[in-house]
């Protein structure tokens, strides 16, 4: 696991801290960001592809309420 981190992921010193270190993805990690991405796009697009409208669009109203409701609650 720590080999597959040293590929994907790098840290960086913040220049003026005191031993800050920032994170970012290599090259590597970002190719394989893209990839999780794009399944992840596939699955969702496998999975309502034969959806009705009505459910496509309960759904879509059910995910506007969860995404305000966060909203919401991120403001406290």
């Amino acid at each position: 696991m720590q080999n597959l981190k040293k590929r994907f992921i790098a840290r960086k010193l913040v220049s003026g801290s005191k031993g800050i270190k920032k994170l970012y993805l290599t090259n590597t990690g970002k190719e394989e960001a893209k990839k999780i991405d794009w399944n992840g796009d596939k699955q969702i697009y496998e999975r309502l592809k034969n959806m009705d409208k009505k459910d496509c669009d309960r759904l879509c109203e059910a995910m506007v309420l969860i995404e305000s409701i966060l909203r919401k609650n991120d403001e406290k």
